[in-house]
C-alpha cells in the first residue's frame, strides 16, 4: 500500500506533463494554420472562398482557445497535487 501511495504523485505529473505537452502541439499546430489560413484569406478571389477559410479559421482559433485551457488546468492541477 505504501508504494501504492508514493506512486500516486508520480502518477499525477506524468498525466499533467502529458496534458500539458499535448497542449503545446495543438497551440503549435493551431498557430500555423491561423497564420497560413490569414494569408489565404487575403489573398481570397472570391466570397465562397472567403466564407469557407474564415469557417477555417474560426475553427483553429477554437483548437487553440482549447489548448490554453487545458494548458491552465495542468498548471492547476500540478498546484493542487505539490
Amino acid at each position: 500500500r505504501d508504494r501504492r501511495a508514493q506512486k500516486k504523485p508520480v502518477r499525477a505529473r506524468v498525466d499533467s506533463d502529458a496534458i500539458r505537452k499535448a497542449g503545446h502541439e495543438v497551440r503549435t499546430h493551431a498557430q500555423a494554420l491561423l497564420a497560413a489560413l490569414g494569408r489565404a484569406l487575403a489573398a481570397a478571389a472570391n466570397a465562397d472562398q472567403r466564407a469557407l477559410l474564415k469557417t477555417a479559421r474560426s475553427s483553429a482559433e477554437a483548437l487553440l482557445a482549447l489548448s490554453r485551457q487545458l494548458a491552465k488546468v495542468s498548471q492547476k492541477f500540478l498546484r493542487t497535487r505539490r
